[in-house]
């Protein structure tokens, strides 16, 4: 190698070739370099002379890295060519190897710029050496073996035609592992995989060789031990002065070069996942501010495809129009000075969707290391959701505060220590401590009187230990005691705050001094009302006996004189009935029914009365049953009518069942008595349950009523038709009411003139049990 080489460097932007020029000189080589960046000034400099070394971008402006390439392998074929670019795929990079090029470098990985020329370099004088030990080669073998003897970086040997090794330099012994002693005279095979030799590989190159003049193959080798490496193999015929007289094989190592291309295709694939799966958007940008990248997060985040933004400019498709100018203007900035807002740091701001939505994101914006066109890569998170988020945690913030200022009762919030964290204005009230003094003090110096603190603190110990409290989860009446000394009734709950870490806890505090001497003067008056009750049930006992001597003595003194005019006016018609002329019969017959009535009314006045006084023992009762023998006892009214019956499957109740039976026995009565003009009559029953009561009803097609007088259906004697239209009392409907009233029921009415009627009688859930 020179002294000093000379590098002409094709190159168009200068800051690049400083830092190409300082790889160099701080790796140690001595060297003078030049820039160029046109076609004409790259020949202007080919025909002064070649260089030691090329180095050149891939694209230029004005001129292109592969142009640069074709010249220099027409014109210097023998300098070194080495690509040092920003990007380069995996197919331009073999295309490049494959025009002839020694080597590639990145130039966000320029640590691999020396290596790289210095591996170009010696390649360059390697295969100057091995052009002239070829030439040579055709001269003499002597002179063949002396020239290769000397190269350790490629295997070279001589294969005679009957495939055996027949010469073993240097570079073979290095990179097979065999010293020349051990091989010579073996067959070339051993030094291929065995499936390559089952194949007929190594016959198959020496056959091309003879055929061609030349073979070539790269493909795994094996070194002496069973080792494998990756090889470039050419295989040349060595023409004699009686024909074929051998070939010259010559073989280099390149995994390592292949371990590159495997990283670099890795590296590639390993990107398109991060691309793919990345939570946040990834753009990336060239200089001219235009998308090269745009991953699926990106797409959801801003709702445009990859195909419709890869060559659009940025600004035009996320930034807000009232902020374009200005972005332009710093990535201007940055382009030229190499600084700007935006580059190195995360900003929250506002961009822009598809559908013209705009929406907060944190953007961070980072070069990429490299030293063609600079390029950019922008991760763009979306924080709709986390400013919703903040919203929602302010207002709640807010609203606790409002809480806790706003609240009539005291509310601290402490640790598990017991140190107050929190004290509010009520609290201030009550105890009469400021919040700044209470502020991390342990609580039970501040409130809990000194003959409760033993207690107290044998609680918090328990709590510590076991993670149970008495005061956990539940309110307790307590004594507390204010920064005075003076000491107060309060009610105490004590909940936990739920996700802190370490532990707080709420305590809910209410002055009941109030309360409690309510609750006395309520325990007073309570004693005081029970010895009015009591005086009052036995007040009502003797009222009892009295109405029930009354019900008798109605009953009897009533009822005789019935009896007499009933009798007087069947002995009148009998004695006078030929005599009596037609107006006094009917006037007699009158006197009697009139009677007759008194005395049904008489019975079931008596009758309502005594259901308020009947004992109401319940039971289980089934409302089909009742239904069924409701029927039954009034199988004579029905006789010789036309009458639907339909009845739904109807749940059990708890009542009294005699009592209950009256009910259903009414409420068919009156239904079977207003249907009476139907032909035919309808009658439904049915029946509807929850967790609280069980809903009956009985509705019919009759003569219905006005829902203005609903109310006075339930009441004694209330009649809305007139007794020569529909017999009865007027008592029925108030029995049924007064029955379901005892058993802690509602009844209503539904109804309309000429439209039929629907009663409705409610009875409630014992225990809350469900009906079956």
């Amino acid at each position: 190698m020179k002294k000093e080489l000379y590098v002409l460097i094709i190159e168009d932007v200068s800051a690049d070739v400083v830092l190409i020029n300082h790889e160099l000189r701080r790796g140690g080589l001595a060297f003078r370099s030049k820039r160029i960046g046109t076609k004409d000034e790259f020949l202007e400099e080919l025909r002064h002379g070649p260089p030691d070394l090329i180095l050149s971008d891939h694209g230029l402006p004005e001129f292109d890295g592969f142009s640069a390439l074709a010249i220099a392998q027409n014109e210097c074929p023998e300098v070194p060519f080495v690509f040092v670019t920003g990007s380069m795929g995996e197919e331009v990079a073999i295309d490049s190897l494959k025009g002839g090029a020694t080597d590639y470098v990145l130039k966000n990985r320029l640590s691999g710029l020396l290596p790289a020329v210095t591996r170009a370099l010696r390649l360059a004088d390697e295969r100057r050496l091995r052009l002239a030990a070829e030439h040579a080669l055709s001269q003499s073998e002597d002179h063949f073996r002396s020239l290769v003897e000397g190269v350790k970086d490629y295997a070279i040997f001589m294969v005679g035609l009957d495939g055996n090794i027949a010469t073993w330099n240097t570079g073979a012994e290095w990179i097979m592992g065999y010293p020349a002693a051990e091989i010579v005279g073996r067959s070339h095979e051993c030094t291929f995989l065995a499936a390559d030799v089952a194949n007929g590989e190594p016959a198959r190159l020496l056959r091309l060789a003879a055929a061609q003049g030349r073979s070539e193959r790269e493909g795994w080798r094996l070194q002496k031990g069973g080792a494998q490496f990756w090889a470039n193999t050419i295989v040349t015929a060595l023409p004699g002065a009686q024909g074929l007289r051998g070939y010259a094989v010559v073989t280099r190592d390149i995994t390592e070069w292949r371990r590159a291309e495997d990283g670099l295709r890795q590296s590639q694939a390993r990107k398109g996942a991060i691309l793919e799966a990345a939570l946040d958007g990834i753009i990336m940008i060239d200089a001219t501010g235009c998308v090269t990248e745009w991953n699926p997060a990106a797409q959801r985040i801003f709702g445009y495809s990859r195909a419709d933004v890869l060559g659009r400019e940025l600004a035009e498709l996320i930034i807000p129009p009232v902020h374009r100018e200005a972005h332009r203007k710093g990535f201007a900035k940055y382009l030229a000075t190499g600084e700007g807002p935006l580059i190195g740091r995360r900003v929250e701001t506002v961009a822009q969707r598809a559908d013209g939505a705009e929406i907060p994101v944190e953007l961070a914006i980072a070069p990429t290391t490299t030293l063609v066109s600079p390029t950019f890569i922008g991760y763009v998170r979306d924080l709709t959701e986390r400013d919703k988020t903040r919203a929602a945690l302010a207002e709640s913030m807010a609203r606790h505060t409002a809480i806790m200022e706003a609240a009539l009762d005291a509310i601290i919030s402490l640790d598990q220590e017991g140190v107050v964290h929190d004290w509010n204005a009520a609290a201030e009230r009550m105890f009469g401590y400021p919040r700044a003094a209470a502020a991390g003090k342990k609580v039970d110096a501040l409130i809990i009187p000194q003959a409760l603190l033993d207690i107290y603190r044998d609680g918090l110990a328990q709590y510590l230990t076991l993670g149970a409290g008495s005061l956990i989860g539940r309110p307790v009446d307590l004594t507390a005691r204010r920064a005075d000394g003076s000491e107060f009734a309060v009610e105490l709950g004590v909940t936990p705050i739920a996700a802190t870490d370490p532990p707080l806890y709420t305590a809910i505090i209410r002055d009941i001094t109030a309360r409690k001497a309510a609750e006395a003067e309520v325990r007073r008056l309570n004693a005081e009302l029970d010895q009015r009750v009591r005086a009052r049930t036995a007040e009502l006992e003797a009222a009892n006996q009295e109405l029930e001597s009354f019900s008798y003595s109605v009953s009897h003194d009533l009822r005789a004189p019935l009896r007499h005019i009933t009798g007087f006016i069947e002995m009148l018609r009998a004695r006078a009935e030929p005599v009596l002329d037609g107006e006094s019969r009917r006037l007699a017959s009158n006197i009697a029914s009139s009677a007759e009535r008194m005395t049904r009314l008489i019975d079931a006045l008596l009758g309502f009365s005594r259901l308020g006084r009947a004992d109401l023992r319940k039971v289980r009762v089934s409302l089909e049953a009742l239904v069924r023998g409701a029927r039954l006892e009034l199988r004579h009214e029905s006789r010789d009518r036309k009458i639907v019956w339909v009845a739904e499957k109807l749940p059990e109740v708890d009542g009294a069942p005699a009592l209950l039976q009256q009910v259903m026995i009414n409420l068919l009565s009156n239904a079977l008595k207003y249907s009476r003009g139907r032909e035919p009559a309808r009658i439904e029953i049915g029946a509807r349950a929850d967790a609280q009561e069980v809903i009956c009803f009985v509705r019919d097609n009759g003569v219905g009523f006005d829902m203005r007088y609903a109310e006075k259906l339930f009441g004694v004697f209330q009649r809305l038709h007139y007794a020569s239209e529909f017999e009865g009392t007027g008592i029925g409907l108030a029995c049924v009411r007064l029955i379901v009233h005892r058993h802690g029921g509602r009844t209503w009415a539904e109804g309309a003139v000429d439209g039929g009627a629907t009663f409705w009688f409610s009875l409630p859930v014992a225990d809350g049990r469900e009906n079956r």
